[in-house]
């Protein structure tokens, strides 16, 4: 059935002999990906930078810095699918820089900022808060975040992007991220989105 109406799935991509209509399922793996050098060429984030970011690239200098990420509002409206993330997987991320790094500071990036500081107000104290100006694309918070030494991933896409260019361009050296993305029982982050030397937490 699902052949006849094209609908091709990660289960039975096998069975098709020509491009399918539809193609619905999770398809984030590393294996999947081209060699860096040709993903590069496709993500190039534009040379002109706003105000805001030749700020924030200021504030952050050259220390060791990690940036944490939380996301929120729409995961919070899916909570039988990504409400994954305990405060328990934060405190051990936040402990593992404290332990190995003798000075570190900790930046949140969010979608939900009040929110995600509610959650983590006695896990962590940030020394900033990333906010950027409605004005500003999006990209210029993936370039930030991309930029930090130290990255604690949340169960998103987005976070794991910024880490990949990170270590990939070789200016993240850290990065802690969650042993599950979601509640589905094939979620398995240590098969498809781990790089080697980064740390996964149990959540």
């Amino acid at each position: 059935m699902q052949k006849f109406l094209g609908c091709m799935t990660e289960d039975n991509e096998h069975i098709f002999t020509k491009p399918p209509k539809i193609i619905d399922g999770s398809f984030e793996k590393i294996s999947d990906l081209p060699d860096y050098k040709v993903i590069s060429e496709y993500i190039k984030f534009p040379e002109h930078q706003s105000i805001w970011l030749k700020n924030e690239f200021n504030n952050l200098e050259n220390r060791m810095a990690v940036a944490i990420h939380v996301r929120r509002t729409d995961y919070i409206n899916l909570p039988e699918i990504y409400d994954v993330l305990t405060k328990k997987y934060y405190i051990n991320a936040v402990n593992y820089f404290q332990e190995t790094y003798k000075s570190v500071s900790f930046w949140l990036f969010s979608d939900d900022i009040k929110g995600a500081q509610d959650f983590l107000k006695d896990v962590v104290r940030f020394e900033r808060v990333v906010n950027s100006p409605k004005d500003v694309p999006v990209g210029e918070n993936l370039k930030l975040m991309s930029s930090f030494k130290g990255i604690i991933m949340a169960n998103s896409t987005f976070s794991w992007w910024a880490a990949y260019i990170g270590y990939m361009n070789g200016r993240t050296v850290e990065v802690v991220l969650p042993s599950k993305f979601s509640t589905l029982d094939s979620d398995n982050p240590a098969k498809y989105l781990s790089m080697p030397g980064w740390n996964m937490l149990d959540v």
